[in-house]
């Protein structure tokens, strides 16, 4: 698959993500063209638990770092929660 056509993917994506779910909790939201993948962090609170939820990703704490981290089950999503 070309960079252009990952790219164009990935602006599909992002744009039906827009529809789902409001990015105004997420403070960072990055598009990842080499891997293929949209991640968005956010504090944790009941709007980005609720996205999280809407996007089916399982979030997992990770006692160590001290945040949640979850992803979808195809990997191109991932969300991480502090």
């Amino acid at each position: 698959m070309s960079d252009l056509t990952k790219k164009i993917n990935l602006v599909g994506r992002f744009a039906t993500l827009s529809k789902s779910i409001e990015f105004e909790d997420f403070y960072s939201i990055n598009v990842w063209v080499h891997k293929d993948e949209i991640s968005l962090q956010g504090h944790i609170n009941p709007n980005t638990l609720s996205a999280a939820k809407k996007l089916n990703v399982d979030l997992v704490f990770d006692n160590e770092r001290q945040m949640l981290t979850g992803g979808t089950a195809d990997s191109k999503l991932r969300i991480v929660l502090t």
